[in-house]
């Protein structure tokens, strides 16, 4: 993947459901990787990348890899990020 330059690997939590508890919710660790630079497409197509789970905030190449709602989506997701950094609600 000759666009990206560096990899770094960071541990996260994310919300699963519990089948011990009736609706209710367990915290899980994975890994996540971030990168410096973009190559969507072929990151997408590799088999061990989960495709349904991958960001990107290279709003062109979602763009051209994605379409325009995707692209729609993720400006949306990055403008609510900026706004509510300081707490406040954006809501639309």
């Amino acid at each position: 993947m000759a666009d990206i330059k560096k990899v770094f690997i960071r541990e996260t939590e994310r919300l699963v459901p519990d089948a011990a508890a009736q609706g209710g919710y367990a915290k899980e660790s994975e890994w996540m990787l971030d990168t410096e630079g973009v190559n969507l497409l072929e990151v997408l197509c590799h088999p061990d990348v989960d495709a349904t789970r991958t960001i990107s905030n290279h709003l062109v190449e979602v763009i051209d890899v994605l379409g325009i709602e995707a692209g729609r989506g993720a400006l949306l997701k990055e403008v609510r990020g900026v706004i509510e950094f300081d707490g406040a609600m954006f809501f639309f």
